[in-house]
């Protein structure tokens, strides 16, 4: 704990200028920042002031000046609140003996700790005035909340880095630790206020990854409603107005779009600048992985599978670019993903048997249209294996792929993907000679990364795996 005292520079006299240690001589300052100088005694090593280039006066520490001046009765000479003025140090001196002691014992000012604060002590409020803490080392910028009327209420909490020695102590910057510590303990008193929402956006905009603080703004934008009674559909679509700014910031950012699906869950149906907002949030990536879970969320939580946006946007994606394997994931969603929606009661057994033969007729003509574009591209074969498997046999596409692997040698071949399917082909209509031979192939000269892979399929089969180099004709 430190007091002070603020007086001006021209009403310093030293009281023993030639006697002991305390003399001028001895005086000595450091910089401590830029423009701050604290002052000690190069004998002894005790703090004495503290002074800015910003300011004329110099804060001297009441618990260095003499005892006689410490100890007996206030006088009436003196009031508590001059003391805290600059320009009152003459009165002091010139007062009895004592006039400081009281002051020392009860401080009209802040105080100022950094760590190891005492419980019930140096934590709480004096005189109406807070404890003004310091997040991480002690330091000579005040900032946006120590300095706010608006939250002189409030204690703040200091980062526990793990003792005054922390092993691996990360180096926030002191805006962001001035603002976490204020809300752990805004935290703590589960406060939820206009004044908390901010300071959530504040810690937000300076790291979106802290989820904990992405939770605690949708617990009190929830709150501050109910409070409030204002309208619900309102504040949320204001709230993802302003999301909206910080999702085109932050692409990979997954905390964002939890906090979007918490906000969504609360109404009855899907507001119209949504799916907008989405299509520019992925023209952005495409492939962007949390955006493409968020709107598979949208189409089961409002049940968009019979609306006519998804396959349409999907297909656009797709003309755009054949390979975006995102597209293709959710085209297959949008399509057979009801069938294992929990709303729909039914068990994976029943969804195992439900087969749409039109719709899957159209589906293997539109992937088979678009393995011809692209036929190295794996993610149409996916998908065409994924719809002949609901029909329990690959055999109705065996010439299809034939197309693609020129002869029994590979001379010719323009698909691996295809090769692989012709193999599966082949192990179904039981010519493993045939599977055999394509496995090799694919093992020893169009997919060698994979050869312990394509071994694993041989051994399948019954057949030995094969050893790198080159294919024996």
């Amino acid at each position: 704990m430190s007091h002070f005292i603020t007086v001006e520079t021209s009403q310093l006299r030293w009281l023993n200028p030639a006697k002991g240690l305390y003399t001028p001589e001895s005086f000595k300052e450091f910089s401590s920042s830029k423009g701050v100088y604290r002052g000690f005694c190069s004998a002894c090593g005790t703090a004495f002031t503290w002074r800015s280039d910003a300011e004329t006066g110099v804060e001297i520490l009441v618990g260095t000046i003499d005892e006689k001046w410490l100890i007996g009765d206030r006088t009436e000479k003196v009031s508590s609140q001059s003391l805290t003025k600059k320009g009152a140090f003459e009165e002091v001196l010139n007062a009895e003996e004592g006039t400081l002691g009281r002051e020392l014992c009860t401080p009209t000012g802040g105080q100022m700790y950094v760590r190891n604060a005492i419980k019930g002590a140096t934590d709480t409020r004096l005189v109406g005035k807070r404890l003004f803490v310091i997040d991480r080392a002690l330091t000579d910028t005040m900032g946006k909340y120590s300095t706010s009327s608006a939250w002189e209420d409030v204690i703040p909490i200091p980062q526990n880095d793990g003792g005054p020695n922390p092993l691996a102590a990360i180096a926030y910057t002191e805006e962001y630790s001035e603002a976490m510590s204020y809300l752990r303990s805004i935290m703590a008193a589960n406060e939820k206020s206009k004044r908390a929402l901010d300071l959530t956006e504040h810690v937000i905009r300076m790291n979106p990854a802290h989820y904990t603080v992405w939770l605690y703004r949708a617990n009190t934008l929830f709150e501050l409603q109910k409070q409030n009674q204002s309208n619900l559909e309102e504040d949320i679509l204001d709230e993802l107005k302003w999301l909206d700014g910080i999702s085109l910031k932050h692409l990979k950012n997954y905390q964002i779009w939890h906090h979007r699906q918490t906000l969504l869950s609360a109404l009855s149906s899907l507001p119209a600048t949504e799916l907008p907002f989405l299509t520019l949030m992925l023209s952005k990536d495409t492939k962007n992985y949390h955006v493409w879970s968020y709107r598979q969320w949208l189409v089961r939580y409002f049940s968009l599978w019979d609306t006519n946006t998804e396959i349409p946007y999907v297909e656009s994606l797709l003309g755009h670019d054949v390979r975006n394997n995102s597209a293709w994931n959710h085209r297959w969603f949008v399509l057979f993903g009801r069938d294992v929606d929990p709303k729909s009661g039914k068990g994976m057994d029943e969804v195992g048997n439900i087969v749409d033969e039109d719709l899957l007729d159209r589906e293997v003509e539109f992937a088979k249209g678009k393995i011809r574009l692209a036929p190295q591209n794996q993610s149409p074969w996916n998908y065409l294996r994924g719809l002949l498997r609901k029909r329990g046999s690959l055999l109705e596409c065996k010439g299809f792929a034939q197309e693609f692997v020129g002869d029994a040698d590979g001379e010719g071949c323009r698909s691996s993907h295809a090769l692989d399917f012709l193999a599966d082909c082949w192990a179904e209509d039981k010519e493993q000679e045939k599977a055999g031979k394509a496995l090799e192939l694919l093992a020893r000269r169009f997919d060698p990364i994979r050869r312990n892979y394509w071994n694993w399929k041989r051994g399948l089969l019954g057949l030995d795996a094969v050893e790198a180099g080159p294919l024996e004709v």
